[in-house]
């Protein structure tokens, strides 16, 4: 986790100079309702999480998973809804219904894509395999591939 933490930044210093990446990102804007005399959150921590930085807007929200995509141990519905947990939580206030995104990374060649439905902004939910054995060069392309899709 802190390995892609470090090449995921990078990579935004080098190449996505209008955000910069946040690691183990708490969100806490789940209140619990019958708790009267200190509002507790529902606390989701997100592995990373990628902002514009003029705006602090939430771009991205990325969740590294150590399974592979298409073996015994694929990705299992937790995981997914997770991330819907994430988009829920990130997709308050001044930023409401302005969509974000959610990468699932995992071991793997592949992945899929899921659109959560929403009537006023379109958010994702998507499965991005990476080889996270191969070298640091390859790694990093294949991340930037993936960031690509969304930050341009």
């Amino acid at each position: 986790e802190q390995y892609i933490f470090i090449l995921l930044n990078e990579l935004l210093n080098e190449k996505y100079k209008n955000y910069y990446l946040k690691y183990q990102y708490t969100i806490n804007s789940i209140t619990k309702v019958n708790n009267k005399p200190n509002n507790e959150f529902l606390k989701m921590d997100a592995d990373f999480l990628i902002l514009e930085k003029n705006t602090e807007r939430p771009i991205v929200v990325i969740d590294t998973k150590y399974v592979d995509i298409y073996k015994k141990n694929k990705l299992q519905n937790y995981a997914y809804y997770q991330m819907i947990s994430y988009l829920t939580g990130l997709n308050t206030g001044v930023y409401r219904n302005k969509g974000i995104s959610a990468i699932l990374l995992a071991h793997g060649n592949e992945g899929n894509t899921y659109k959560i439905p929403n009537e006023y902004c379109d958010m994702y939910v998507m499965t991005k395999g990476i080889d996270i054995l191969e070298d640091e060069r390859i790694i990093k392309d294949s991340l930037d591939k993936i960031l690509y899709e969304i930050l341009v």
